[in-house]
């Protein structure tokens, strides 16, 4: 079968750029993150908004917010020294000695 592109064509500029922007808007939080952290955020950023939003613009700017936004502000929330960050078959695992929190990008 041939592969069905799940983001309309006309809305993904819309999207990259949304998702360009939140990213300039989370810099404080990518140098605490790391910039490839962020970097691949904002690519699952520009298919999942385009994917999730249909062709509706309108929710743009929510879905961004709520996918990447709230992804890196999550991420930056965990009390720095008490966990360790691993990534393991693409999901990134914080740890520590008495708990585990599985946090892969969206699922809150």
């Amino acid at each position: 079968a041939a592969y069905t592109e799940l983001c309309d064509a006309t809305i993904k500029p819309q999207v990259q750029a949304a998702c360009a922007t939140e990213l300039a808007a989370q810099t404080v939080n990518c140098a605490i993150l790391g910039t490839e952290f962020c970097e691949n955020l904002k690519g699952d950023c520009d298919f999942d908004v385009c994917v999730a939003v249909g062709t509706d613009t309108t929710l743009i700017d929510t879905a961004v917010a709520q996918m990447f936004g709230k992804t890196i502000n999550l991420a930056t929330s965990v009390p720095a020294g008490r966990y360790s960050l691993a990534n393991i078959g693409g999901v990134s695992v914080y740890t520590n000695t008495e708990d585990c929190i599985l946090y892969n990008n969206y699922n809150f």
